[in-house]
Parts: C-alpha cells; structure tokens; sequence
C-alpha cells in the first residue's frame, strides 16, 4: 500500500520555516507534518504510513491464529506438568473421565416376574431357585457392583418349545414327543414359558413346578391349560405315565 499525500491551503498568518514545521501568527507549531514548496501557498502532510499499516496487518493475523488453534485438554495438563502441578491435576482428570463412565455405563434392570408371579426361562435369578417358575436358577449370586450371569433354566422340554400347548389346553394341533423318561407324550407350555413333555397330568391350582412335584413326583411341571378354568387354568403334568393325585 503506497502511502499518500493531503494538500491543505495554510493560512496567509501562517509562516513556513525550513524545518519543515508550521507556525501560526503566534509562533505555535500547526499541526501535521508539512514539506514547503517554494513559492506555493499549499503544504503537504502525511496522513498513513505503509510501515504502520504493516504492523497493524501482523497484529491482526496473530491474533487470528492464536484465536483458531485453542489449547486442548491434554495441552493444558502438559504445561501444568511442567509447572509442577501435573501429577494432581492428572489424577483429576481421571477420576472426572471415570465418573463420566459410570454415568454412562447402563443400569442392568431388574428382571419383571409374568402374569404368575414369577420369573420366565431364560431371566436373570440372582442365583436364588425360588424365583424362578421353573424352581431351577443356573449360577451363582453375582458380587456386589458384578453383572448377574445366572438364569432360570427348564427341565423335562426334549423337543417341546415355548408356546406348544395340548388342543385341549388351548393348543393349535397336538404336538407328540417323547418324554425324558421314556414315555409316548404331548407337548405344553409350562407357567415359566417354556416347553414340557407330559405323559400324564391333572388340573391343579399352582404357579411354581414345585407345587406339581407334591402331586406328580419329583420331574412334574406346572403348565398353562385353558380347560381348567375352576384352576386357574394350570395343571400339573408329569414325564411319567404313573398318573398324577389331585390333593
């Protein structure tokens, strides 16, 4: 940028001196910086200097590079390691990021017991037997702050899935199967939903397989039946072909 110049008109009182400075009548310096022209009533004064805008110019990108490239996180505890306070103030951005984690981290849910009050096949038990439909809880009680990796688990399904039912139980088609024992049987669903191979039953008032285990021996079920209504619609089943005893 190419400095330039401002003509001014000085005053007839005003008087031009050598020096390059304007006098007025009272002999005080005018202001700007003039340059005499002889024989010329008009003076010259500087208004920019290309030095000056230069600098101005380097100021400003300075600035704009300091603005753009912010100090990170880890920058900031690098220099504070240097000054003697990085240790501490690592351990505190530690212990910020874990407990961000932690916020993070998912609550694992308490399993929902079903419509018979207690847990299906295949939900968490915590290692206790008895809230499980089935009676039967795989694994161990999980440690305090651990994930609980035990389940309640069937017995007696052999081919018999979820949701196979007796027609007259509510089922679509009678499902045959053979039974852990070793008997012709009928697929059901028991109140754990899962699949149970009977040989023999009876309608019975229960929710747990261990109510059924009093009437039908030690491997009986309680299972989903809609004929037995006066029951609540659940009978006691057995792999067993020894009949089982209403109490």
């Amino acid at each position: 940028m190419e400095p330039y110049a401002l003509c001014i008109r000085v005053a007839p009182e005003a008087v031009v001196r050598d020096s390059g400075a304007v006098l007025d009548a009272s002999g005080e310096k005018a202001h700007g910086t003039v340059g005499a022209e002889h024989g010329s009533p008009f003076a010259t004064i500087g208004i920019i200097s290309q030095r000056r805008s230069d600098v101005n110019g380097s100021r400003l990108a300075t600035l704009a590079r300091l603005t753009r490239s912010a100090p990170s996180r880890r920058d900031i505890l690098r220099g504070l390691a240097g000054a003697g306070l990085g240790l501490s103030v690592a351990r505190l951005g530690a212990a910020v990021e874990a407990k961000q984690k932690r916020k993070h981290k998912r609550k694992e849910r308490k399993p929902t017991p079903n419509a018979f009050g207690c847990l299906d096949v295949g939900q968490p038990c915590r290692g206790d037997d008895g809230t499980c439909c089935s009676g039967i809880c795989e694994g161990e009680k999980p440690r305090k702050g651990k994930k609980d990796t035990s389940r309640c688990a069937a017995h007696d399904s052999v081919t018999c899935q979820p949701g196979e039912r007796e027609t007259q139980c509510g089922g679509a088609e009678l499902v045959l199967c053979t039974t852990s024992t070793g008997f012709a049987g009928q697929c059901n669903t028991t109140t754990g939903n899962a699949g149970f191979c009977l040989a023999s039953g009876v309608c019975f008032s229960c929710v747990t397989d261990a109510e059924c285990q009093q009437v039908c021996g030690a491997r009986a079920a309680c299972l989903q039946c809609t004929d037995c209504v006066q029951y609540g619609g659940t009978m006691c089943g057995s792999p067993d072909d020894v009949g089982c005893s209403a109490m």
